[in-house]
């Protein structure tokens, strides 16, 4: 889960990391490339499309690290509204097949409901395949994620699938996606806009909305606003990822939610690639 994962996303020509778990979008967070994520762990987690028609022959491996000030999944901190230090791995072939790692410190049992013992770390394994069409400002990116916790009751597995457009090439790329949940049912709807605004800058927007299989917990809405940009360092660290967003949800506030999980938040993310 994530920070709009950091809103893992591409940046024109090269792969950014966001943290929202924007799981694209739905995180906030170190999180993986994501030219369909938005946030290295904001709970936007779009996964990397690798796109051979675009000239990537080459494979590559991605390995990075970095901190959120509130480590978000879709619109809620699953860090208590504290940072939350995150790393990861991945390795993209030229075909379009792709697979990595991503680790995080989490808190998921904030409550500290009576008999139960909360997770206290996250380990991330996914795997998928891709392909975007330059020419034709188009791309797609479908595979499984599988959602790790020291604590096995909060294990989940997850299928998705996306698209991305390129309708103003090199400054407006959108990215759309959906994921299930096929142990709880669960359907999760996001998006991603991002615009080049010059100077190295980028505004990301995302929006998503999570629906439940479960008459005991209502659907909700979340959005993610946010500027981002990259400082090319070329030394033992490559490059340097920097940001700074805003969720807000209309997801229902629990009434033992005495520390305000379920909140308005800004957040920012600082994530270096090796």
């Amino acid at each position: 889960m994530g920070n709009e994962e950091i809103l893992g996303k591409t940046r024109r020509g090269s792969t950014v990391e966001l943290g929202v778990d924007l799981n694209i979008f739905g995180r906030s967070g170190v999180r993986r490339n994501i030219i369909c994520g938005l946030l290295l762990g904001t709970s936007i987690t779009f996964m990397p499309i690798t796109n051979q028609a675009a000239g990537r022959s080459a494979d590559s491996i991605d390995v990075y690290a970095g901190v959120v000030t509130d480590y978000l999944f879709r619109g809620v901190s699953v860090s208590e509204n504290k940072p939350a230090i995150q790393a990861g791995a991945e390795y993209r072939h030229s075909i379009g097949m792709y697979t990595g790692v991503f680790l995080s410190n989490v808190n998921t049992d904030p409550y500290q409901l009576p008999g139960k013992d909360g997770s206290r770390a996250e380990l991330e394994v996914y795997a998928g395949y891709g392909q975007e069409y330059e020419t034709l400002g188009f791309g797609w990116d479908a595979g499984l994620i599988a959602y790790r916790f020291n604590q096995n009751q909060d294990n989940f597995d997850e299928a998705y699938v996306s698209a991305s457009f390129d309708p103003w090439k090199d400054h407006l790329s959108v990215v759309v996606k959906t994921s299930y949940d096929w142990s709880n049912k669960n359907l999760v709807l996001e998006a991603k806009g991002a615009l080049d605004v010059g100077k190295g800058f980028e505004l990301v927007l995302i929006p998503g909305y999570v629906n439940f299989n479960n008459k005991l917990r209502e659907d909700y809405g979340f959005v993610t606003l946010g500027a981002d940009t990259r400082f090319e360092i070329k030394n033992i660290i490559e490059t340097l990822d920097l940001g700074v967003y805003y969720t807000t949800t209309d997801k229902d506030k629990r009434p033992d939610d005495n520390r305000n999980l379920v909140r308005d938040s800004w957040w920012l993310s600082l994530v270096a690639h090796f």
